[in-house]
C-alpha cells in the first residue's frame, strides 16, 4: 500500500495515464493484501477484458478470496 501511495502519479502523468496505472498496479499489488476489494475503474476493465495480464489478475484475485468456483470457471 505504500508503494503505491508513495508513486509520483500526479506529477509525471496526465489524467487518463494515472488512473490507467494506478488500475494496473491495484491489480498486480493488493490481491494478498486485501484480496476481498474488487478492482476499480470499472470502465477501463471492459475495455481489458481480452487482455490476458488481467484475467490473470482477477482469476488470482478469485482464488486468494477463496472464490474457487468462478476462478475454476474463468480459467478453464
Amino acid at each position: 500500500r505504500e508503494l503505491l501511495e508513495s508513486l509520483p502519479f500526479n506529477e509525471q502523468c496526465s489524467e487518463a495515464d494515472k488512473e490507467l496505472l494506478r488500475l494496473l498496479y491495484e491489480s498486480k499489488l493488493k490481491k494478498y493484501q486485501e484480496p476481498t476489494e474488487d478492482m476499480k475503474g470499472a470502465l477501463i476493465t471492459e475495455k481489458f477484458q481480452e487482455n490476458l495480464d488481467m484475467q490473470v489478475a482477477r482469476a488470482e484475485r478469485l482464488y486468494y478470496n477463496c472464490d474457487y468456483h468462478q476462478c475454476f470457471s474463468m480459467t478453464e
